[in-house]
């Protein structure tokens, strides 16, 4: 499972949050408990703008004073028809939350993407989020369903809230589902595929949690305890590609020349040929850019992408152990994404690894020079 700290609130969580602050989150009203949040109309047409519409809900939720902690599980049936969790997350207030002096209201943001992982943002004393693995599915999937929680429900310490239901088959068409569902598991067994995600508000942190001095802005990600664990993946390389030509249908755009290891190289952008006119670049929502470190052997391509308003760029440097690197950093609408390539000489390839990923994020502007 993947897990990480939010620094900065994704695109759900800016829906969510709105820049209220503190405010109280609405269709709660103080008590106790947790519901789906009221979206605005603006708030629905930007997550139909990005397609998030449908596979995605947003709730809000205010803890009990007695609560120490709030916990999202996400689950997954087994072939005995038994609930097996497979990734699960929360922040915990501590002494604070427990004594009722730090009373928490946020938002719990759900997002299930096409691979069958399921993205979940809890927002609020801090803001936490991780994904689950991928399912893969033998069969292909011809019907499915999904419920999500509909009306508000108060809060009881260590109950299991289902939030989510989702059932995925093969066979004939399935009959609709609630999100109580989740307590009659029997009744979906035999299925390719049936999912749920709960929330429950805690008294103890878990054993998995990590110590409250060990925090960062107040919320970090607890593990589930049957939660996989996958192997660290190998980093990504970026082979030498013979010739150095202009790709067809694109024309260089900048070019930032530079040496290294007495040879010269340059770090070129290439852009959609029609995106140029007497050197200004015309922007649209489907503009197509090419980034290619280049020597005379031929080119590495480090980036290659259509972008929805956002420009990418590249910065090469050397580090104190004389290794070449070239950052690309990817910024736009809804992505904000730095990533490092460290040139390897004795295999002639580009190790790339991620310094900053951030997908579903609501970029609000830049200074540049």
């Amino acid at each position: 499972m993947r897990k990480f700290m939010l620094v900065i609130a994704g695109l759900t969580i800016t829906l969510a949050l709105g820049g209220c602050g503190k405010e109280e989150a609405p269709g709660i009203s103080g008590e106790p408990g947790i519901g789906p949040y009221d979206l605005t109309e603006e708030g629905k047409f930007i997550l139909e703008s990005f397609g998030m519409f449908r596979n995605s809900k947003l709730f809000s939720f205010a803890m009990p004073e007695e609560a120490a902690g709030l916990n999202v599980n996400v689950y997954q049936l087994d072939e005995a028809g038994a609930w097996q969790q497979t990734g699960g997350g929360g922040i915990y207030l501590g002494e604070a939350g427990a004594s009722g002096d730090g009373k928490l209201e946020g938002t719990v943001a759900l997002e299930l993407k096409e691979d069958y992982s399921i993205v979940y943002h809890i927002g609020g004393f801090g803001i936490a989020s991780s994904q689950t693995e991928p399912v893969v599915l033998e069969e292909e999937v011809t019907s499915s369903t999904t419920a999500w929680l509909k009306d508000f429900k108060e809060a009881a310490l260590e109950e299991e809230v289902p939030v989510a239901f989702m059932a995925y088959d093969s066979g004939t068409a399935l009959e609709s589902c609630s999100a109580e569902d989740y307590f009659q598991p029997e009744k979906w067994s035999g299925l390719d595929l049936v999912q749920a995600v709960t929330v429950r508000f805690s008294e103890y942190p878990g054993e998995m949690m990590i110590q409250p001095e060990d925090m960062e802005e107040g919320g970090y990600i607890e593990e589930g305890p049957e939660a996989p664990q996958p192997e660290e993946a190998a980093p990504e390389k970026v082979p030498l590609e013979a010739g150095t030509e202009t790709p067809e249908g694109m024309t260089l755009y900048r070019s930032c020349p530079f040496m290294f290891e007495e040879e010269e190289w340059q770090l070129r952008l290439y852009v959609r040929e029609d995106m140029v006119l007497d050197g200004e670049l015309l922007l649209d929502d489907r503009a197509s850019f090419l980034i290619r470190a280049e020597r005379e052997k031929g080119g590495y391509t480090l980036f290659e992408d259509t972008v929805q308003l956002g420009v990418p760029a590249a910065d090469v440097w050397i580090d104190l152990e004389n290794r070449l690197h070239i950052t690309v950093r990817d910024v736009r609408t809804a992505r904000y994404q730095i990533r490092d390539y460290q040139y390897d000489p004795a295999e002639d390839t580009f190790s790339a690894r991620n310094m900053t990923d951030w997908d579903g994020i609501n970029l609000i502007g830049s200074v540049e020079l």
